[in-house]
């Protein structure tokens, strides 16, 4: 695993040639800029199943109840990111992950340098939603017990997943189930076997 400081980097011995294939996506700032009402449907959905599913209408009146909301923003950032890395290959430690800031996009990142399977690449991008927005949810609705820390870490995540949420629609609505992804810094790149096939003969 390295650290980096600055956009996302750039993989030296990835040449995004044929068969390779550019996805249609926005720049990083239209992305935060459309992942917008991504955040709010995302962040509003899993707040209403707390109040439908658990007992969060009693905590909700309880003490100090809003400043774990502004806590979570501090511990959910390298605890989401964390969890992106694990299902990395290698789960984060090999020199393919990169945790990175990039100051002048306000961005956190988890980058796993060279290619993975379509699916491995969804699992990436969806895992901080379903970890620690949906199954602490879930968790609490069995149990029938609620705590500021899953209840404000959960919401307060499926508004941060919006990025990650709305990569996971460009990459079903765009790439086929069997191809193959590779990142070149904030660019994706896709081909399937028959294209890499094609390209060879």
């Amino acid at each position: 695993m390295r650290f980096h400081f600055g956009p996302i980097p750039e993989t030296p011995d990835f040449v995004p040639e044929p068969p390779w294939r550019a996805m249609k996506e926005p720049t990083p700032w239209l992305m935060q800029l459309l992942a917008v009402p991504v955040a709010v449907l995302s962040g509003v959905l899993i707040g209403a199943l707390w109040f439908w599913l658990t007992p969060l209408k009693e905590l909700s009146r309880a003490p100090l109840f809003g400043l774990w909301f502004l806590t979570a923003f501090v511990w959910l950032i390298p605890v989401h990111e964390a969890v992106h890395a694990l299902v990395h290959p290698g789960r984060g430690l090999s020199d393919r992950t990169c945790i990175g800031l990039w100051l002048s996009r306000g961005l956190f990142y988890a980058h796993c340098h060279g290619p993975m399977s379509r699916n491995r690449f969804i699992a990436i991008l969806i895992a901080p939603f379903v970890v620690l927005s949906v199954m602490p949810l879930i968790g609490c609705a069995i149990v029938g017990i609620t705590h500021p820390l899953p209840v404000t870490g959960s919401i307060v995540n499926a508004f941060l997943a919006c990025g990650d949420l709305l990569g996971v629609l460009l990459i079903v609505s765009q790439i086929p189930r069997e191809a193959t992804i590779q990142n070149q810094s904030w660019r994706t790149y896709w081909h399937t076997k028959s294209d890499h096939f094609a390209a060879k003969s």
